[in-house]
C-alpha cells in the first residue's frame, strides 16, 4: 500500500490580505444580492401593471 503523508506544511498567511480578500468577496455578494431584489421588485411590479 501506498505510503500516507502525516505531515502538511503551511503556508504562512497574511491576515490582512486575507481579511481585504473576504471583504471584497462579502461586498460583492451584497452588490449581487442588492440587485437580484431590486429586479425581483422591478419584475412584480411589472406584473402588477401589465398583467393585473
Amino acid at each position: 500500500m501506498a505510503e500516507h503523508q502525516q505531515h502538511y506544511d503551511f503556508a504562512a498567511t497574511d491576515n490582512q490580505q486575507l481579511l481585504a480578500e473576504r471583504q471584497a468577496s462579502w461586498d460583492g455578494f451584497v452588490q449581487v444580492a442588492t440587485w437580484t431584489i431590486v429586479a425581483t421588485v422591478l419584475l412584480l411590479l411589472g406584473l402588477l401593471v401589465f398583467v393585473a
